[in-house]
């Protein structure tokens, strides 16, 4: 699925926001799938923040693994972390965002596609197709979206056995708020009010959701998330 000009304009300056913040952090890690994006994402780096090379590490990795393994490596009663994903599509997977959770010590920001990628495969008459379905079930760790997001339509048959047609019922909100109960089942602090970033015909693209074990955290991500 791929990505409008809009769509990937709030995707581009993540990585030089984050180097441009006043007060730096001790280390940054970019994990980035494609080659392409590595090289460029290096020379970027070289050439515009100098000064902080040292402290920054690029990977060429798939995201989902190397998170995984990077929290368990990492010794979280002298760490603490600050995770952004932007992800391209629904390329999170719940495992993930559970490896995070388990060190409660990461304070959790998502790009959740609502619009990008969940809203354009939940069809309207009908479930979404066989592959897409799993997709969803990744991301959201359950199969319940399915009796969130649609309704069924008509009766079950009991005597030919036909099951009842399901109609699409979830707008974005919705779907932002189910992604909010499946963070609660893992983070105790998760903010209520995602802020939504929308493109030139004011349709939202990304949810931008915050979730932590920190309370303090909540209090400046709910700052952010309305201003």
């Amino acid at each position: 699925m791929e990505l409008r000009e809009d769509e990937v304009a709030y995707k581009n300056g993540s990585v030089r926001v984050a180097l441009e913040l006043p007060r730096t952090f001790d280390r940054y890690v970019f994990i980035e799938r494609k080659r392409i994006f590595v090289t460029e994402l290096g020379r970027m780096i070289a050439a515009d923040f100098a000064q902080l090379m040292d402290h920054c590490e690029i990977h060429r990795a798939e995201a989902n693994s190397f998170l995984t393994s990077w929290c368990a490596l990492q010794d979280w009663r002298a760490t603490r972390a600050v995770v952004f994903l932007d992800p391209y599509g629904m390329t999170v997977e719940w495992r993930t965002i559970k490896a995070l959770a388990r060190t409660k010590g990461v304070d959790l920001w998502i790009l959740l596609p609502v619009g990008v990628g969940i809203n354009r495969v939940l069809v309207r008459g009908g479930l979404p197709t066989p592959v897409w379905g799993k997709r969803l079930t990744r991301l959201f760790g359950t199969a319940d979206w399915a009796q969130t997001f649609y309704e069924p339509v008509g009766q079950h048959d009991m005597f030919t056995g036909d099951a009842a047609q399901v109609e699409k019922v979830a707008d974005f909100n919705a779907i932002s708020a189910f992604f909010i109960k499946r963070l609660q089942t893992l983070f105790p602090y998760v903010a209520d009010k995602p802020r939504h970033l929308m493109n030139s015909k004011k349709n939202p693209l990304f949810a931008l959701h915050f979730a932590s074990h920190n309370k303090t955290g909540l209090k400046i991500a709910n700052h952010i998330l309305t201003h």
